[in-house]
């Protein structure tokens, strides 16, 4: 009889179970919170007053356990989620000692020729969270919840946990967004009318024009080009200013 291995998910499809699961819990989710410097949770979760968070990974790690480990005592519950693999002793006492949480996210369908989908997935848990009452945090929980917005909720564009292709919202992401649609719908104006045009996070004109030359002139923003004479157009594969 042919041995067929359990079939694996990608780190996208376990974080779109795990939010599920966070949302079937009652919590509105949100994903790859920016929180500034620093790592950005997977997945949070708000149930006021709670917040809970979620780091996904394919399978038990040293990466995954250090994550964890860096939200435990900021938020209410700290959950790891992952799919195939052994958890093991170390990683299991760790958890149990720091009372962090565990999910485990599988398919009870096996085969060669049947594809991993999202709906057939199952997930369990491990171990249970413990509710975090002393905060020593770097965050307060106001800033958490003040990061959470209609960007990265769960659903949005930006929302994309999991993912390897990055795009998370930043407020620098959606300035960037922003003036590259504008450019293209309306080229040939000076940098300062875009910006004067839209909302940004510069605090202030000048200031966001004399950054943003600076970007494009070191090549991080490869969708624009600078142009003598502070005009854009189109060419190519993006705006030219």
């Amino acid at each position: 009889m042919a041995s067929f291995p359990m079939l694996k998910y990608t780190e996208e499809q376990l974080a779109q179970v795990a939010v599920a699961h966070l949302q079937e819990m009652g919590y509105e989710t949100y994903e790859e919170v920016h929180l500034g410097p620093g790592p950005r949770p997977d997945i949070v979760g708000l149930k006021s007053p709670i917040i809970a968070i979620v780091e996904v990974k394919r399978s038990m790690s040293l990466t995954l356990l250090n994550q964890m480990m860096h939200w435990r005592g900021q938020v209410h519950y700290v959950y790891g989620a992952i799919g195939a693999g052994r958890i093991g002793l170390a990683a299991d006492h760790l958890c149990r000692q720091e009372g962090l949480g565990l999910w485990k996210i599988e398919s009870n369908l096996w085969g060669q020729n049947v594809e991993p989908r999202i709906e057939r997935a199952t997930i369990s848990s491990v171990l249970n969270a413990r509710l975090y009452r002393h905060k020593t945090a770097l965050w307060t929980l106001d800033q958490i919840r003040k990061a959470c917005n209609d960007h990265n909720r769960s659903g949005s564009a930006w929302a994309n946990a999991g993912s390897k292709a990055g795009g998370y919202w930043t407020p620098f992401a959606q300035t960037r967004r922003t003036l590259h649609r504008l450019v293209k719908k309306d080229p040939g104006r000076k940098m300062e009318e875009y910006l004067n045009d839209m909302d940004h996070h510069y605090a202030s004109t000048n200031s966001g024009k004399a950054s943003l030359f600076d970007l494009i002139r070191r090549g991080i923003l490869e969708e624009f080009e600078l142009r003598r004479g502070g005009r854009s157009r189109s060419r190519g594969q993006g705006p030219i200013f």
